[in-house]
């Protein structure tokens, strides 16, 4: 199957204006396997935040971040398909120990 590289957008779905986007290589509806891909959240330029979608899954916000538990977030995007309107979903460990949550929903598919 032929691979489209692609800009993916989506918004967090409990009604902020949270958008989270990655620049990824698709075979079909699915990231590819064994590759890094650039990311970030936010809104340039006041409150951009660069990240790197390890082949893991997880998210590498980089080494300014002492803390790993800060520096990496684990998402479920390369488990998901990558279509408009689907949902993938980030985990992060709170203050308090637990794990939080996020749900996001695909919203823009733009080529690169």
């Amino acid at each position: 199957m032929d691979r489209q590289h692609v800009r993916a957008v989506y918004r967090w779905t409990d009604g902020e204006d949270t958008t989270i986007t990655f620049d990824l290589a698709l075979s079909g509806d699915r990231v590819v396997d064994r590759a890094t891909f650039f990311g970030f959240t936010g809104q340039m330029p006041s409150s951009f935040y660069p990240f790197v979608l390890l082949a893991d899954g997880r998210i590498d916000f980089g080494s300014d971040y002492a803390d790993e538990e800060v520096r990496f977030i684990s998402t479920d995007i390369r488990d998901r398909p990558v279509r408009l309107g689907e949902l993938m979903t980030t985990r992060e460990k709170g203050d308090d120990g637990r794990f939080t949550g996020w749900t996001y929903r695909c919203i823009r598919l733009d080529p690169v």
